[in-house]
């Protein structure tokens, strides 16, 4: 038999599998804002007294009485420790990004406070990771390359199916496979606070979304042991590719409320569904290799496009302050993760029934405490804890699903204008994912990884008050 290589770029307007993962990737706001609010565990809705209040409460913003000027940087690590049957690896991807650029503005009045903001923060982060080498006696991908349209049944086309759509690669196979997520969503924001009364303030956050969101997965399949030996079974190695490029846009806002006293602040703060527009560039390539010399090739790709609406956000904080020596601080937030929707592509209303179905409602708390150095009145060091559970509905009461973050940090004031702020999260948690699956012949057939996330995130900001 002559060598077959089949080629074809297709750019047709169909969904490319999107899942409801996809509406809570958009969803979550896992990055936080300002080194100082996140090396206090992420608790800053009743502190909220920098720029960073733009996202944790904005009426936090009318407690600043000078300009303030705010840059910063993120670094993150994560590391995946994959298990499929007896066989493990750990992988590492990183991510560096801007994470703050922020300007304040206090304008001057007779009583109260009237201030003003803008700029851009890095809200979310989509870094992540997976590498698994193992041998499966139990099931292989190709069965679930088939599709019933012939031009994007894989299977087909790489010469590892017959013409009814049946194949004789099932299982005792190597597999590899890797896989890279990056991207993030960011926020350009107009923010304002007032004091409505003494005491007592109010705030808004006008957002627009930009991000981005990549995700580059290599599955590879071998007959390391020889099981396929005979015509046309003589099957060697295949190579599935799979790459989607996306862009992401929209609208967010959010408010909040803040009652200080020179003891103690207490703030409320809600997040309301913010609309973003999804644009996929996807693209699934594949390569055969058989044991006679053949090989086969096939491609396609195209664009999908989809809306997403995010649930709201509701959360109450209260911190105490001691001589400006010692603040304590702690936050609730609660989420009802069921609200997700897709919009815009009537392809995806069923997936709105799933979201309802796989997710609840998630109360994540948070606690944190900063105190200044008897010694050193120009530095303060903080620390803190922030546990979030899974928004998965099976995933209820299980502690390892939770996100568990611990955080440390320290600022340093240098000639009463400069603050060096620095954080330090270390976070841990696990998932699971399922690589494919099909039904054949009425027995269930899957690849399911079992994964432990933990994370090493760097945060440096400076702000520049004047």
């Amino acid at each position: 038999m002559k060598k077959l290589i089949l080629v074809l770029l297709l750019s047709l307007n169909f969904v490319f599998a999107q899942f409801p993962d996809d509406a809570l990737r958009y969803s979550t706001l896992n990055s936080g804002v300002g080194a100082r609010a996140i090396g206090l565990g992420f608790t800053y809705i009743g502190v909220s007294d920098d720029y960073s209040a733009i996202f944790w409460n904005p009426a936090g913003l009318a407690q600043i009485r000078r300009f303030e000027f705010a840059g910063g940087l993120n670094y993150l690590s994560l590391t995946n420790s994959a298990r499929v049957f007896d066989y493990s690896n750990s992988f590492e991807n990183t991510a560096t990004s801007l994470n703050t650029v922020a300007l304040v503005l206090p304008v001057p009045t007779i009583r109260g406070s009237l201030v003003f903001a803008g700029g851009y923060v890095r809200v979310s982060d989509f870094t992540n990771t997976l590498s698994i080498s193992l041998f499966n006696s139990q099931s292989s991908i190709v069965p679930s390359l088939y599709d019933p349209d012939p031009d994007f049944d894989l299977a087909w086309k790489l010469g590892l199916e017959d013409s009814t759509g049946k194949t004789q690669i099932l299982n005792n196979v190597h597999q590899k496979l890797t896989l890279y997520e990056s991207g993030g969503l960011n926020n350009w924001f107009v923010s304002g606070a007032i004091d409505i009364a003494e005491n007592l303030s109010v705030g808004l956050t006008l957002s627009i979304v930009t991000g981005s969101y990549k995700y580059d997965r290599r599955f590879v399949e071998s007959d390391t042991r020889n099981f396929y030996r005979d015509f046309p079974w003589d099957f060697n190695q295949l190579t599935v590719s799979d790459i989607i490029d996306a862009t992401i846009s929209g609208f967010s806002a959010n408010a909040g409320l803040m009652y200080r006293s020179n003891y103690f602040r207490f703030g409320l703060m809600t997040r309301l569904p913010s609309s973003l527009s999804v644009r996929e560039n996807y693209s699934r390539s594949g390569e055969s290799l058989f044991d006679n010399g053949d090989s086969y090739s096939y491609s396609y790709s195209g664009v999908s496009k989809y809306g997403v609406l995010t649930p709201f956000y509701f959360g109450g904080g209260v911190s105490f302050n001691v001589k400006d020596v010692l603040l304590v601080a702690g936050d609730v937030v609660y989420v009802d993760w069921r609200q997700m929707e897709f919009k815009d592509n009537p392809d995806l209303v069923g997936l709105n029934r799933d979201i309802k179905e796989m997710f609840t409602e998630t109360v994540s708390l948070s606690a944190g405490v900063e105190f200044m150095l008897p010694f050193l009145k120009q530095v303060k060091v903080r620390t803190g804890y922030s546990y979030r559970p899974s928004p998965y509905l099976e995933d209820k009461g299980v502690s390892s699903r939770a996100v568990k973050l611990l955080t440390f940090g320290f600022s340093v004031l240098l000639q009463k204008t400069l603050l060096i702020d620095f954080a330090y999260i270390n976070g841990k948690w696990s998932t699971i994912h399922t690589q494919y699956s099909y039904v054949l012949n009425n027995n269930y057939y899957r690849l399911i990884t079992n994964e432990e996330n933990i994370i090493r995130n760097f945060i440096l900001t400076l702000r520049y008050r004047f």
